[in-house]
């Protein structure tokens, strides 16, 4: 019973949708430990998803507009697909007018959202690997992978794996260092002495790493990704995913620099 009903739904689009159900899920628990309510996160969780899917899909279109002809082809969803920078930038952009509405603090939403980014997205790239898209290049390294839904026999670099591997490590660290922040806070509030060679936290911080590590590692792992997204824009050859990587870091970095002058002042 359970095998049809994946079979039926599509391992891509059950993954896909547990990547979100997660997401959403870890950051509501993680919510009171960055002094926001569990029901402010749920309203903006489902604000950010509705981004997310808005941005996904607009950015596919603008990537492939000869498979969106008319206007109303835009929301023929049987033609699926997803890029994740589009879900991303919406996703951000739906977060800032939400913190700034409710006048929260930037710095505390970000490094919230940092565990539950790297969680769905690593998911999400486990769905990826499951549908046979965003494949890599043809090698002859003996983890090579035959995706055979693409009507073809040779072995590529499964860069979903890549992906998932180097995004579930990223979650790893950020969870942990959410919560070491929070325990720091805490003793903090207490009044209790840290060790002297312990700094202190810096609001804001978690998600900048975040956004920096992953905006590198994605540019790296473009140059052996093959699907069709890359190689125009620039006289360089870069991809979409690449320009859009260099300006994240860009913006990574800046954000770093603003959060460590904050918490130094």
């Amino acid at each position: 019973m359970l095998t049809q009903l994946i079979y039926r739904i599509g391992l891509y689009n059950l993954l896909q949708a547990s990547a979100f159900t997660f997401a959403i899920l870890l950051g509501i628990y993680n919510s009171p430990k960055c002094g926001i309510s569990r029901a402010r996160a749920l309203n903006g969780a489902v604000w950010i998803l509705i981004s997310a899917l808005t941005g996904t899909r607009l950015l596919f279109i603008l990537l492939y507009p000869e498979r969106f002809p008319t206007v109303m082809s835009w929301f023929d969803f049987k033609n699926a697909g997803q890029v994740f920078f589009g879900g991303f930038l919406g996703s951000l952009f739906a977060a800032i007018i939400y913190t700034r509405y409710h006048r929260m603090d930037m710095r505390d939403v970000v490094d919230l959202v940092a565990p539950s980014l790297g969680l769905g997205h690593f998911i999400g790239r486990l769905g990826c690997f499951a549908g046979g898209c965003c494949y890599g290049a043809v090698t002859t390294l003996p983890w090579g992978v035959v995706f055979s839904n693409r009507g073809e026999y040779v072995a590529r670099h499964p860069t979903q794996l890549y992906e998932a591997g180097f995004l579930f490590l990223l979650f790893l660290w950020s969870l942990r260092s959410l919560y070491k922040r929070v325990s720091l806070e805490a003793s903090a509030a207490d009044g209790s002495k840290e060790a002297p060679d312990v700094a202190a936290p810096v609001p804001g911080r978690i998600g900048g790493i975040y956004l920096l590590s992953y905006s590198c590692f994605r540019f790296m792992v473009e140059f052996v990704r093959a699907d069709d997204r890359g190689g125009f824009f620039t006289p360089l050859h870069l991809s979409p995913s690449q320009l859009i990587a260099l300006g994240t870091a860009v913006v990574a970095i800046a954000w770093l620099r603003y959060c460590y002058r904050r918490a130094a002042a």
